[in-house]
Protein backbone atom coordinates (compact mmCIF):
# COMPACT_ATOMS: atom_id res chain seq x y z
CA UNK A 1 0.00 0.00 0.00
CA UNK A 2 1.54 3.51 -1.05
CA UNK A 3 1.28 5.80 1.63
CA UNK A 4 -1.02 8.83 1.00
CA UNK A 5 0.17 12.37 0.81
CA UNK A 6 -1.28 15.59 1.92
CA UNK A 7 -1.10 18.72 0.36
CA UNK A 8 -2.33 22.30 1.66
CA UNK A 9 -2.40 24.07 -0.17
CA UNK A 10 -3.91 21.98 -2.97
CA UNK A 11 -3.39 22.43 -6.46
CA UNK A 12 -5.92 23.74 -8.60
CA UNK A 13 -5.55 21.95 -11.14
CA UNK A 14 -6.55 18.41 -9.18
CA UNK A 15 -9.78 17.51 -10.73
CA UNK A 16 -11.08 15.87 -7.40
CA UNK A 17 -10.05 18.35 -5.03
CA UNK A 18 -11.96 21.54 -7.18
CA UNK A 19 -14.96 19.38 -7.25
CA UNK A 20 -15.15 18.79 -4.00
CA UNK A 21 -14.51 22.61 -2.26
CA UNK A 22 -17.93 23.77 -4.94
CA UNK A 23 -19.77 20.73 -3.88
CA UNK A 24 -18.91 21.73 -0.57
CA UNK A 25 -19.94 25.59 -1.12
CA UNK A 26 -23.08 24.24 -3.42
CA UNK A 27 -21.64 25.86 -6.31
CA UNK A 28 -22.19 24.50 -9.82
CA UNK A 29 -19.76 21.98 -11.47
CA UNK A 30 -19.46 23.68 -14.69
CA UNK A 31 -17.63 26.80 -12.84
CA UNK A 32 -14.69 24.89 -12.62
CA UNK A 33 -14.26 24.26 -15.78
CA UNK A 34 -14.57 27.86 -16.76
CA UNK A 35 -11.63 28.63 -14.11
CA UNK A 36 -9.27 26.14 -15.41
CA UNK A 37 -9.99 27.53 -19.50
CA UNK A 38 -9.21 30.99 -17.84
CA UNK A 39 -5.95 29.55 -15.80
CA UNK A 40 -4.37 28.16 -19.21
CA UNK A 41 -5.26 30.80 -21.64
CA UNK A 42 -3.77 33.61 -19.65
CA UNK A 43 -0.61 31.55 -17.27
CA UNK A 44 -1.01 34.06 -14.43
CA UNK A 45 1.59 33.73 -11.47
CA UNK A 46 -1.22 33.36 -9.20
CA UNK A 47 -5.08 32.80 -8.81
CA UNK A 48 -5.43 36.27 -6.93
CA UNK A 49 -3.24 37.61 -9.83
CA UNK A 50 -5.68 35.69 -12.73
CA UNK A 51 -8.14 39.12 -14.09
CA UNK A 52 -9.69 37.04 -16.03
CA UNK A 53 -11.36 35.59 -13.21
CA UNK A 54 -12.18 38.40 -11.30
CA UNK A 55 -13.99 39.57 -14.67
CA UNK A 56 -15.53 36.25 -14.72
CA UNK A 57 -17.11 37.53 -11.00
CA UNK A 58 -18.21 40.92 -12.45
CA UNK A 59 -19.84 39.50 -14.91
CA UNK A 60 -21.43 37.23 -13.34
CA UNK A 61 -19.82 33.70 -14.82
CA UNK A 62 -18.36 32.86 -11.45
CA UNK A 63 -20.29 33.19 -7.86
CA UNK A 64 -18.77 36.93 -6.31
CA UNK A 65 -16.20 35.80 -3.73
CA UNK A 66 -15.34 32.64 -5.13
CA UNK A 67 -11.69 33.24 -6.47
CA UNK A 68 -10.89 34.60 -2.92
CA UNK A 69 -11.80 31.78 -1.51
CA UNK A 70 -10.64 29.52 -3.76
CA UNK A 71 -7.25 31.23 -2.96
CA UNK A 72 -7.73 30.42 0.16
CA UNK A 73 -7.19 26.59 -0.06
CA UNK A 74 -5.82 26.51 -3.74
CA UNK A 75 -2.53 27.79 -5.28
CA UNK A 76 -2.02 28.21 -8.96
CA UNK A 77 1.20 25.70 -8.87
CA UNK A 78 1.89 23.83 -6.06
CA UNK A 79 5.40 22.46 -7.68
CA UNK A 80 7.98 24.42 -9.34
CA UNK A 81 10.73 23.78 -11.75
CA UNK A 82 14.18 23.78 -10.00
CA UNK A 83 16.14 22.64 -13.08
CA UNK A 84 15.85 22.83 -16.94
CA UNK A 85 18.69 20.36 -18.94
CA UNK A 86 18.73 20.61 -22.55
CA UNK A 87 20.73 17.84 -24.81
CA UNK A 88 22.44 18.42 -28.02
CA UNK A 89 19.39 16.85 -29.71
CA UNK A 90 16.93 19.42 -28.31
CA UNK A 91 15.33 17.33 -25.65
CA UNK A 92 14.58 19.07 -22.71
CA UNK A 93 14.56 17.40 -18.84
CA UNK A 94 12.55 19.53 -16.22
CA UNK A 95 13.21 18.77 -12.37
CA UNK A 96 10.22 19.48 -10.40
CA UNK A 97 10.24 19.44 -7.30
CA UNK A 98 6.62 19.05 -5.01
CA UNK A 99 4.90 21.00 -2.31
CA UNK A 100 6.87 18.08 0.07
CA UNK A 101 10.42 18.64 -1.06
CA UNK A 102 10.18 15.45 -2.91
CA UNK A 103 11.20 15.75 -6.86
CA UNK A 104 10.23 14.23 -9.95
CA UNK A 105 10.76 15.36 -13.48
CA UNK A 106 9.27 15.64 -16.64
CA UNK A 107 10.98 15.56 -20.28
CA UNK A 108 9.93 17.19 -23.74
CA UNK A 109 11.19 15.50 -26.45
CA UNK A 110 11.32 17.07 -29.35
CA UNK A 111 10.94 16.09 -33.14
CA UNK A 112 9.80 17.66 -36.23
CA UNK A 113 6.91 19.85 -36.15
CA UNK A 114 5.74 18.32 -32.88
CA UNK A 115 6.75 17.67 -29.05
CA UNK A 116 5.94 14.81 -26.68
CA UNK A 117 5.75 15.43 -22.86
CA UNK A 118 6.73 12.26 -20.53
CA UNK A 119 4.94 12.38 -17.56
CA UNK A 120 5.74 11.07 -13.82
CA UNK A 121 2.84 9.44 -11.80
CA UNK A 122 4.79 8.33 -8.71
CA UNK A 123 7.59 9.36 -6.67
CA UNK A 124 9.97 6.90 -7.46
CA UNK A 125 8.30 3.20 -8.46
CA UNK A 126 7.73 0.09 -6.54
CA UNK A 127 7.92 -2.63 -10.11
CA UNK A 128 11.11 -2.88 -8.80
CA UNK A 129 11.99 -4.10 -13.04
CA UNK A 130 15.97 -4.97 -12.38
CA UNK A 131 17.59 -3.04 -15.18
CA UNK A 132 15.57 0.30 -14.49
CA UNK A 133 17.38 2.82 -12.27
CA UNK A 134 13.85 4.26 -10.91
CA UNK A 135 13.19 0.96 -9.66
CA UNK A 136 16.24 1.44 -7.02
CA UNK A 137 14.38 4.40 -5.48
CA UNK A 138 11.52 2.12 -3.93
CA UNK A 139 8.46 4.21 -3.62
CA UNK A 140 7.88 6.97 -2.01
CA UNK A 141 4.47 8.13 -2.75
CA UNK A 142 1.87 8.65 -5.46
CA UNK A 143 1.03 11.98 -7.27
CA UNK A 144 -2.31 13.77 -7.51
CA UNK A 145 -4.24 14.57 -10.57
CA UNK A 146 -3.08 17.73 -10.56
CA UNK A 147 1.16 17.26 -9.63
CA UNK A 148 0.59 15.39 -13.27
CA UNK A 149 -1.58 18.38 -15.08
CA UNK A 150 1.52 20.52 -13.34
CA UNK A 151 4.48 18.79 -14.90
CA UNK A 152 1.94 19.62 -18.51
CA UNK A 153 1.21 23.11 -17.74
CA UNK A 154 5.53 23.77 -16.57
CA UNK A 155 5.92 22.12 -19.99
CA UNK A 156 3.96 23.73 -21.81
CA UNK A 157 5.37 27.49 -21.16
CA UNK A 158 9.05 25.54 -22.73
CA UNK A 159 7.24 24.17 -25.72
CA UNK A 160 3.86 23.41 -27.56
CA UNK A 161 2.72 19.68 -26.32
CA UNK A 162 0.89 17.70 -28.83
CA UNK A 163 1.14 13.75 -27.20
CA UNK A 164 1.37 12.94 -23.49
CA UNK A 165 3.37 9.73 -22.73
CA UNK A 166 3.14 8.01 -18.96
CA UNK A 167 6.76 6.84 -19.11
CA UNK A 168 8.54 8.70 -16.43
CA UNK A 169 9.03 7.67 -12.53
CA UNK A 170 5.86 5.37 -12.00
CA UNK A 171 3.86 2.72 -12.46
CA UNK A 172 0.55 4.58 -13.94
CA UNK A 173 -2.13 1.77 -13.17
CA UNK A 174 -1.14 1.56 -9.64
CA UNK A 175 -1.96 5.49 -9.41
CA UNK A 176 -4.95 4.51 -11.30
CA UNK A 177 -7.73 6.93 -9.83
CA UNK A 178 -4.61 9.95 -10.50
CA UNK A 179 -3.60 9.17 -13.37
CA UNK A 180 -7.64 9.01 -15.15
CA UNK A 181 -7.95 12.53 -13.34
CA UNK A 182 -5.24 13.94 -15.28
CA UNK A 183 -6.05 11.93 -18.37
CA UNK A 184 -9.41 13.90 -18.54
CA UNK A 185 -7.76 17.37 -17.92
CA UNK A 186 -5.36 16.92 -20.54
CA UNK A 187 -8.56 15.35 -22.85
CA UNK A 188 -11.08 18.28 -21.56
CA UNK A 189 -11.70 20.93 -24.08
CA UNK A 190 -12.18 23.60 -21.36
CA UNK A 191 -8.13 23.02 -20.19
CA UNK A 192 -5.53 21.19 -22.09
CA UNK A 193 -7.51 20.20 -25.44
CA UNK A 194 -5.59 17.18 -25.99
CA UNK A 195 -7.22 14.04 -28.21
CA UNK A 196 -7.35 10.79 -26.38
CA UNK A 197 -5.67 8.82 -29.31
CA UNK A 198 -2.50 11.05 -28.07
CA UNK A 199 -1.65 9.69 -24.82
CA UNK A 200 0.02 6.53 -24.49
CA UNK A 201 -0.28 4.87 -20.72
CA UNK A 202 2.68 2.68 -20.19
CA UNK A 203 2.59 0.04 -17.73
CA UNK A 204 4.25 -3.55 -16.55
CA UNK A 205 0.59 -5.12 -16.33
CA UNK A 206 -1.26 -4.87 -14.08
CA UNK A 207 -4.22 -7.09 -15.31
CA UNK A 208 -7.19 -5.78 -12.92
CA UNK A 209 -6.36 -2.18 -13.70
CA UNK A 210 -6.07 -3.09 -17.46
CA UNK A 211 -9.17 -4.32 -17.99
CA UNK A 212 -10.46 -1.27 -15.72
CA UNK A 213 -9.08 1.39 -18.18
CA UNK A 214 -10.51 -0.59 -21.56
CA UNK A 215 -13.74 0.28 -19.59
CA UNK A 216 -12.59 3.72 -18.67
CA UNK A 217 -10.98 5.38 -21.23
CA UNK A 218 -10.49 2.46 -24.15
CA UNK A 219 -9.25 5.38 -26.44
CA UNK A 220 -6.00 5.84 -24.89
CA UNK A 221 -2.64 4.31 -26.37
CA UNK A 222 -1.62 1.17 -24.20
CA UNK A 223 1.97 0.38 -23.98
CA UNK A 224 3.26 -3.26 -22.25
CA UNK A 225 6.61 -3.58 -20.99
CA UNK A 226 6.79 -7.14 -21.61
CA UNK A 227 11.31 -7.51 -22.27
CA UNK A 228 10.89 -11.11 -22.33
CA UNK A 229 8.99 -13.72 -24.61
CA UNK A 230 7.87 -16.19 -21.44
CA UNK A 231 6.77 -16.02 -17.70
CA UNK A 232 10.19 -17.25 -15.99
CA UNK A 233 12.62 -15.01 -17.98
CA UNK A 234 9.96 -12.02 -17.25
CA UNK A 235 9.58 -12.56 -13.47
CA UNK A 236 13.73 -12.54 -13.47
CA UNK A 237 13.96 -9.54 -15.45
CA UNK A 238 10.26 -7.93 -13.99
CA UNK A 239 9.64 -8.85 -10.03
CA UNK A 240 6.16 -8.03 -10.21
CA UNK A 241 5.19 -10.17 -13.19
CA UNK A 242 4.97 -13.30 -10.87
CA UNK A 243 1.51 -11.95 -9.98
CA UNK A 244 -0.23 -11.81 -13.56
CA UNK A 245 1.05 -14.72 -15.99
CA UNK A 246 1.80 -13.79 -19.19
CA UNK A 247 -0.81 -15.40 -21.20
CA UNK A 248 -3.16 -14.19 -19.09
CA UNK A 249 -1.42 -9.98 -19.43
CA UNK A 250 -1.44 -10.21 -23.26
CA UNK A 251 -4.96 -11.41 -22.99
CA UNK A 252 -6.55 -8.55 -21.63
CA UNK A 253 -3.48 -5.92 -23.54
CA UNK A 254 -5.09 -7.33 -26.46
CA UNK A 255 -9.01 -6.95 -25.50
CA UNK A 256 -7.88 -3.47 -25.00
CA UNK A 257 -6.34 -3.77 -28.58
CA UNK A 258 -9.97 -4.85 -30.09
CA UNK A 259 -11.73 -2.07 -28.08
CA UNK A 260 -9.69 0.40 -29.20
CA UNK A 261 -9.29 -0.57 -32.40
CA UNK A 262 -5.65 0.57 -32.09
CA UNK A 263 -2.64 -2.22 -32.10
CA UNK A 264 -0.77 -2.81 -28.52
CA UNK A 265 3.06 -1.40 -28.26
CA UNK A 266 5.03 -3.81 -26.97
CA UNK A 267 8.15 -2.60 -25.05
CA UNK A 268 11.51 -4.62 -24.89
CA UNK A 269 14.52 -3.79 -23.25
CA UNK A 270 17.35 -5.60 -24.67
CA UNK A 271 19.73 -7.07 -21.94
CA UNK A 272 23.40 -8.31 -23.63
CA UNK A 273 23.12 -12.01 -22.95
CA UNK A 274 19.83 -11.87 -20.99
CA UNK A 275 16.73 -11.86 -23.25
CA UNK A 276 18.51 -10.72 -26.49
CA UNK A 277 19.39 -14.39 -28.19
CA UNK A 278 18.08 -15.48 -31.27
CA UNK A 279 15.97 -18.01 -29.57
CA UNK A 280 14.45 -15.32 -27.52
CA UNK A 281 13.39 -13.44 -30.85
CA UNK A 282 12.10 -16.91 -31.85
CA UNK A 283 10.06 -17.58 -28.57
CA UNK A 284 8.74 -13.67 -28.67
CA UNK A 285 7.48 -14.00 -32.58
CA UNK A 286 5.95 -17.41 -31.72
CA UNK A 287 3.86 -15.28 -28.42
CA UNK A 288 2.94 -12.47 -30.45
CA UNK A 289 2.52 -13.64 -34.26
CA UNK A 290 -1.06 -12.45 -35.58
CA UNK A 291 -1.42 -10.15 -32.57
CA UNK A 292 -2.51 -6.07 -32.95
CA UNK A 293 1.15 -5.33 -31.74
CA UNK A 294 3.72 -2.93 -32.35
CA UNK A 295 7.11 -4.07 -30.95
CA UNK A 296 9.54 -1.36 -29.61
CA UNK A 297 13.25 -2.83 -29.21
CA UNK A 298 15.60 -0.69 -26.59
CA UNK A 299 19.11 -1.48 -26.66
CA UNK A 300 19.68 -1.29 -22.92
CA UNK A 301 20.76 2.32 -21.01
CA UNK A 302 23.55 1.83 -19.06
CA UNK A 303 22.90 3.99 -15.47
CA UNK A 304 24.92 5.16 -12.61
CA UNK A 305 23.32 2.28 -10.31
CA UNK A 306 25.77 -0.48 -9.88
CA UNK A 307 23.92 -2.77 -12.68
CA UNK A 308 25.43 -6.62 -13.68
CA UNK A 309 23.76 -5.75 -17.35
CA UNK A 310 25.16 -4.82 -20.98
CA UNK A 311 23.98 -3.08 -24.05
CA UNK A 312 23.68 -5.47 -26.47
CA UNK A 313 26.21 -5.54 -30.11
CA UNK A 314 24.20 -3.93 -33.23
CA UNK A 315 24.67 -6.43 -35.01
CA UNK A 316 22.71 -8.92 -32.09
CA UNK A 317 19.70 -6.14 -32.73
CA UNK A 318 19.77 -6.20 -36.41
CA UNK A 319 19.38 -10.54 -35.83
CA UNK A 320 16.88 -9.76 -33.18
CA UNK A 321 15.11 -7.08 -35.28
CA UNK A 322 15.13 -9.45 -38.30
CA UNK A 323 13.33 -12.66 -36.91
CA UNK A 324 10.47 -9.87 -35.37
CA UNK A 325 9.87 -8.19 -39.11
CA UNK A 326 10.68 -10.57 -41.50
CA UNK A 327 9.80 -14.02 -39.99
CA UNK A 328 7.11 -12.92 -38.52
CA UNK A 329 5.93 -10.09 -40.08
CA UNK A 330 5.36 -8.24 -37.30
CA UNK A 331 5.51 -4.32 -37.41
CA UNK A 332 8.65 -3.53 -35.33
CA UNK A 333 11.20 -0.81 -34.78
CA UNK A 334 14.05 0.45 -32.55
CA UNK A 335 14.63 3.36 -30.25
CA UNK A 336 15.88 5.96 -31.09
CA UNK A 337 17.85 7.33 -27.58
CA UNK A 338 17.54 11.00 -26.54
CA UNK A 339 19.09 13.47 -24.30
CA UNK A 340 22.07 10.04 -23.82
CA UNK A 341 24.45 12.51 -23.01
CA UNK A 342 22.57 13.69 -19.73
CA UNK A 343 22.07 9.99 -18.97
CA UNK A 344 18.83 9.81 -19.41
CA UNK A 345 17.35 7.29 -22.14
CA UNK A 346 14.62 4.61 -21.30
CA UNK A 347 15.50 3.11 -17.53
CA UNK A 348 17.80 5.42 -16.15
CA UNK A 349 15.46 7.81 -14.81
CA UNK A 350 16.91 8.41 -11.15
CA UNK A 351 17.51 11.32 -8.85
CA UNK A 352 20.63 11.22 -7.86
CA UNK A 353 22.34 12.93 -4.72
CA UNK A 354 24.01 16.30 -4.66
CA UNK A 355 27.51 16.41 -5.52
CA UNK A 356 30.38 18.19 -7.14
CA UNK A 357 29.58 19.57 -10.28
CA UNK A 358 26.30 17.30 -10.74
CA UNK A 359 23.08 19.08 -9.84
CA UNK A 360 20.51 16.87 -7.42
CA UNK A 361 18.20 15.90 -10.58
CA UNK A 362 17.21 12.98 -12.88
CA UNK A 363 19.40 11.83 -15.18
CA UNK A 364 17.71 12.76 -18.43
CA UNK A 365 15.09 11.91 -20.84
CA UNK A 366 13.10 8.93 -21.65
CA UNK A 367 13.72 8.24 -25.38
CA UNK A 368 10.13 7.70 -27.11
CA UNK A 369 10.76 7.05 -30.70
CA UNK A 370 8.68 4.37 -30.80
CA UNK A 371 5.34 5.99 -29.58
CA UNK A 372 6.18 9.28 -31.19
CA UNK A 373 7.19 8.34 -34.60
CA UNK A 374 4.40 6.29 -35.01
CA UNK A 375 2.17 9.27 -34.12
CA UNK A 376 3.97 11.26 -36.41
CA UNK A 377 4.69 8.99 -39.09
CA UNK A 378 7.46 6.85 -38.34
CA UNK A 379 8.77 3.00 -37.92
CA UNK A 380 9.54 0.42 -40.65
CA UNK A 381 7.87 -2.79 -41.60
CA UNK A 382 10.76 -4.30 -42.80
CA UNK A 383 14.26 -3.78 -44.04
CA UNK A 384 16.67 -5.28 -46.78
CA UNK A 385 18.85 -7.58 -46.05
CA UNK A 386 22.29 -6.40 -44.88
CA UNK A 387 20.61 -3.01 -44.28
CA UNK A 388 20.34 -1.90 -40.68
CA UNK A 389 16.66 -1.67 -39.85
CA UNK A 390 16.90 1.55 -38.52
CA UNK A 391 18.35 3.31 -41.50
CA UNK A 392 20.82 5.76 -41.20
CA UNK A 393 19.22 7.63 -38.44
CA UNK A 394 18.22 4.96 -36.48
CA UNK A 395 15.01 6.02 -36.70
CA UNK A 396 13.00 4.49 -39.14
CA UNK A 397 10.75 5.34 -41.49
CA UNK A 398 9.33 5.36 -45.19
CA UNK A 399 5.70 6.12 -46.76
CA UNK A 400 4.49 2.64 -46.13
CA UNK A 401 5.48 2.97 -42.46
CA UNK A 402 4.02 6.24 -41.87
CA UNK A 403 0.40 4.73 -43.47
CA UNK A 404 0.75 2.04 -41.09
CA UNK A 405 1.13 3.89 -38.35
CA UNK A 406 -1.65 6.24 -39.02
CA UNK A 407 -4.09 3.63 -39.37
CA UNK A 408 -3.04 2.07 -36.15
CA UNK A 409 -4.03 5.15 -34.06
CA UNK A 410 -7.01 5.70 -35.67
CA UNK A 411 -5.40 8.60 -38.08
CA UNK A 412 -5.70 9.63 -41.88
CA UNK A 413 -7.97 7.38 -44.45
CA UNK A 414 -6.82 4.00 -43.10
CA UNK A 415 -8.53 4.71 -40.16
CA UNK A 416 -10.95 2.38 -38.63
CA UNK A 417 -13.29 5.50 -37.66
CA UNK A 418 -15.23 7.08 -39.91
CA UNK A 419 -14.31 10.67 -40.21
CA UNK A 420 -10.93 10.39 -38.45
CA UNK A 421 -9.22 12.64 -41.38
CA UNK A 422 -10.50 15.19 -39.32
CA UNK A 423 -7.72 18.38 -39.14
CA UNK A 424 -4.45 19.12 -37.20
CA UNK A 425 -4.30 18.44 -33.51
CA UNK A 426 -3.70 21.91 -32.15
CA UNK A 427 -0.61 22.63 -29.58
CA UNK A 428 -1.04 23.47 -26.00
CA UNK A 429 -0.72 26.84 -24.82
CA UNK A 430 -1.85 27.93 -28.54
CA UNK A 431 -5.29 28.73 -27.80
CA UNK A 432 -6.78 27.55 -30.91
CA UNK A 433 -9.47 25.62 -32.56
CA UNK A 434 -9.02 22.11 -33.35
CA UNK A 435 -11.68 22.25 -35.96
CA UNK A 436 -13.03 18.86 -34.48
CA UNK A 437 -16.61 18.42 -32.85
CA UNK A 438 -15.40 16.52 -29.71
CA UNK A 439 -16.57 18.91 -27.60
CA UNK A 440 -20.21 18.28 -28.23
CA UNK A 441 -20.60 15.30 -26.56
CA UNK A 442 -19.34 16.22 -22.97
CA UNK A 443 -21.79 16.56 -20.59
CA UNK A 444 -22.46 19.71 -18.29
CA UNK A 445 -19.67 19.10 -15.70
CA UNK A 446 -16.93 17.55 -18.42
CA UNK A 447 -17.01 14.15 -17.79
CA UNK A 448 -16.86 11.70 -20.08
CA UNK A 449 -15.87 13.61 -22.84
CA UNK A 450 -15.78 11.35 -26.05
CA UNK A 451 -13.09 11.76 -28.53
CA UNK A 452 -12.60 9.70 -31.66
CA UNK A 453 -9.15 11.44 -32.28
CA UNK A 454 -7.08 13.25 -35.90
CA UNK A 455 -3.98 12.25 -37.63
CA UNK A 456 -1.15 13.30 -35.51
CA UNK A 457 0.79 14.22 -38.54
CA UNK A 458 -0.76 15.54 -41.94
CA UNK A 459 2.12 15.50 -45.42
CA UNK A 460 1.92 18.40 -48.06
CA UNK A 461 0.64 15.46 -50.66
CA UNK A 462 -2.43 14.35 -48.43
CA UNK A 463 -3.05 18.27 -47.74
CA UNK A 464 -2.90 18.53 -51.33
CA UNK A 465 -5.27 15.45 -52.11
CA UNK A 466 -7.83 16.75 -49.40
CA UNK A 467 -7.58 20.62 -50.65
CA UNK A 468 -8.23 18.99 -54.08
CA UNK A 469 -11.15 17.06 -52.70
CA UNK A 470 -12.43 20.23 -50.91
CA UNK A 471 -12.00 22.16 -54.57
CA UNK A 472 -14.06 19.40 -56.09
CA UNK A 473 -16.92 19.26 -53.99
CA UNK A 474 -17.32 22.71 -53.95
CA UNK A 475 -17.26 23.19 -57.76
CA UNK A 476 -19.67 20.25 -58.39
CA UNK A 477 -22.12 22.02 -55.61
CA UNK A 478 -21.64 24.84 -57.74
CA UNK A 479 -22.15 23.69 -60.75
CA UNK A 480 -25.55 21.21 -59.70
CA UNK A 481 -26.89 24.78 -58.28
CA UNK A 482 -26.42 26.70 -61.95
CA UNK A 483 -28.11 23.52 -63.17
CA UNK A 484 -30.97 23.47 -61.23
CA UNK A 485 -31.11 27.34 -61.72
CA UNK A 486 -30.90 27.07 -65.50
CA UNK A 487 -33.56 24.59 -65.07
CA UNK A 488 -35.79 26.61 -63.45
CA UNK A 489 -35.44 29.33 -66.03
CA UNK A 490 -36.22 27.15 -68.61
CA UNK A 491 -39.35 25.85 -67.19
CA UNK A 492 -40.83 29.02 -66.36
CA UNK A 493 -39.88 30.25 -69.85
CA UNK A 494 -41.17 26.61 -71.46
CA UNK A 495 -44.93 27.66 -69.11
CA UNK A 496 -44.92 31.61 -70.06
CA UNK A 497 -44.43 30.64 -73.93
CA UNK A 498 -47.08 28.03 -73.61
CA UNK A 499 -50.10 30.68 -72.33
CA UNK A 500 -48.91 32.88 -75.18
Amino acid sequence: MVKARKLSPLPVFDEASVRTFLEERGIKQLHARQLWKVIIKNRPKTLQEADGLAKLEMGKQLPTGMVAELAEHFVLTTSRVVEKHVSGDGTVKLLVELQDSQRVEAVIIRHEGRNTLCVSSQIGCQMGCSFCATGTMGIKGNLLGGEILEQLYHASGVAPIRNIVFMGMGEPLQNYDAVMDAVRGMTDVKRFRLSHHQVTISTVGIVHAIKRMTADFPQLNLALSLHAPSQALRQQIVPSAKAFPIEKLLAVCLEHTRVSKKPLFVEYVLLKGVNDRPEHAQELGQLLVGASVIVNLIPYNPTDVAMDFETPEDDDVDAFYTVLAHDYKLLTTVRVHHGREIGGACGQLALTQPGKGESAGPKGAPAVNDIEDLMGGGGRRGAKKGERPWGKNRGGGGAAGRKVARAALGGGKLSHEKGAIGGVPSQVGKGQDRGDKEGKAEDQDGRGVSRRGMPAHVSCGQATWILSLAGASVAMAAGLVLLRLGLTVWVVQERHGSKR
